[in-house]
């Protein structure tokens, strides 16, 4: 089964036309291949759902593709180790000093040598997109992988005008004013206390409070003193739990025992049909969550 663990998310532009058919070929001309001797990063489609043939999987208005990333693995000490070694043996045999150009191209042939001998690790980076909801959902926890995935998207695909939800967004406020004056805070949520807070005249302090009352005197004080919450985990519906940070992510996503009960009882005994049922739940849950992210945090209208 799949059920996300972290949502970043984007928005689509009006312009944006999705075609499966067409998408579909033009992914089959970006299909997986294992990572060269020499080669650092490989990228490639993969089957949304393991052991199918097609790279789009399709529920409704929901659409499944994955992105299988392979990456060879080679240690900084090791590399460190190696160059060490080389810059000695110049010094000793040659009784010169090494420059910090001439270490930095020996560094480069370290990594040369060594990169064929490298351990490969693979992840699969699920992509979730509703085109009727101007909707794109990258399931990583990194703004690089994020960016990564959506640029290589955007390759194959040959245009994917999309922006970050922040961009419209605006939740450290609102968030913070969600503690203040609990009574604002919309119905179907439920804050928890595991937070994060930072002062906009010094944005280097971090505050982190976990299993600390959110009415407490400790959390009030950082408050009344400017502090902005930049992420808080929060219980949605009583149907996903979750951290929002400040650029309007979504994080630490956990799904209610119900909805995974849910997906068993309409799955069948393959792991196709398992897969379909836990996507077409989440995605259903998700493009709810996102649609009050926008109606909770939007500070303008999407261009």
């Amino acid at each position: 089964m799949l059920w996300f663990k972290n949502a970043q998310v984007y928005t689509l532009s009006d312009s944006f036309e999705f075609d499966e058919t067409t998408a579909e070929e033009q992914l089959q001309q970006h299909l997986f291949g294992p990572c060269q001797k020499q080669q650092t990063v490989s990228l490639g489609w993969v089957p949304a759902i393991p052991d199918t043939d097609a790279l789009i999987h399709r529920s409704g208005n929901n659409y499944l593709l994955c992105v299988k990333r392979q990456e060879r693995l080679l240690p900084g000490a090791v590399v460190n180790e190696v160059l060490a070694e080389k810059v000695e043996a110049i010094q000793l045999n040659e009784d010169r000093r090494v420059g910090s150009k001439e270490r930095q191209t020996l560094k480069d042939e370290v990594i040369f040598e060594l990169l064929p001998q490298a351990f490969l690790r693979s992840t699969l980076n699920y992509v979730f997109l509703n085109p009727v909801k101007k909707l794109l959902i990258v399931n990583v926890a990194s703004d690089k992988r994020s960016d990564e995935v959506t640029a290589f998207m955007r390759d194959s695909l040959g245009s994917l005008p999309v922006k970050m939800l922040s961009s419209d967004c605006q939740p450290a406020p609102v968030l913070t004013s969600w503690l203040e004056n609990p009574e604002t805070a919309p119905e179907q949520v439920l804050l928890l206390p595991d937070l994060e807070l930072s002062y906009s005249h010094n944005p280097d302090i971090k505050v982190r409070l976990k299993n600390l009352e959110l009415e407490s005197d400790e959390l009030q004080m950082h408050l009344s003193e400017g502090a902005l919450v930049q992420q808080i985990a929060l219980s949605w519906q009583e149907r996903i739990d979750c951290v929002i940070n400040h650029k309007a992510q979504i994080k630490r996503l956990r799904f209610a025992d119900l909805l995974t009960e849910q997906a068993l009882n309409d799955a069948g005994d393959d792991k196709a049909s398992q897969f379909d049922a836990s996507f077409t739940i989440m995605a259903e849950m998700l493009v709810q969550l996102v649609e009050d992210i926008r109606h909770w945090f939007q500070t303008r209208q999407p261009s």
